[in-house]
């Protein structure tokens, strides 16, 4: 029996360190939700301290735009659906910013196959979907420039065929879009300038 329960507390240390120093946020959440247990990342990612987190909900600390997320997993892993679900979803840092999460999060059972918690991983990816955000708005401007310029543009492509063309180069030539997509740009070269070309 001794040995047994040495055996026990090492196992419970063991993941206790694991859980405590992991590089990504962990929690362990109950059935309706609660935040009973939450590692230093997770304090570190949003902002709280222990005590503060494991006062609150996991919708105390989501994004308005997604608490929907959450309990729709729980409800299917509940009802015996599913054990394991991934989403993506936004938290609300303690400062008020936007934080976005690959969140991972498995029920844990007893022996019977009873419900017991959920154990969750947050990885942060903010800084990707910054980075996600900022291209989708760089290439939306430059849609509208080329879309909207007063000047001719055209893309090209290895082929030297027509991908797309703006209206200025369309009023520039006398032809459509439709009429020059997948057209050869010599097909509408004049035969003095084949040489420039």
């Amino acid at each position: 029996r001794k040995q047994v329960e040495k055996a026990l507390r090492e196992s419970e240390e063991r993941f206790r360190s694991a859980f405590e120093d992991a590089n990504i946020s962990m929690c362990l959440v109950n059935l309706d939700g609660r935040i009973t247990r939450a590692n230093n990342k997770m304090c570190e990612v949003l902002g709280y301290d222990k005590k503060e987190l494991e006062e609150m909900t996991v919708d105390d600390i989501t994004h308005p735009e997604d608490l929907d997320t959450t309990p729709n997993f729980m409800r299917q892993a509940a009802s015996g659906g599913i054990e394991h679900g991934e989403f993506v979803k936004k938290y609300i840092h303690k400062k008020g910013y936007t934080v976005w999460g690959q969140v991972s999060s498995s029920l844990v059972k007893d022996f019977y196959g009873d419900p017991l918690y959920f154990v969750t991983h947050i990885q942060d990816i903010t800084e990707r979907k910054q980075a996600e955000e900022a291209l989708r708005q760089s290439e939306e401007r430059f849609r509208m420039i080329f879309e909207e310029g007063p000047l001719g543009m055209a893309f090209l492509s290895p082929q030297d065929e027509f991908l797309d063309v703006n209206d200025a180069f369309c009023r520039m030539i006398g032809y459509s879009k439709e009429e020059l997509i997948g057209l050869n740009y010599l097909e509408i070269t004049h035969l003095d300038d084949f040489d420039a070309s």
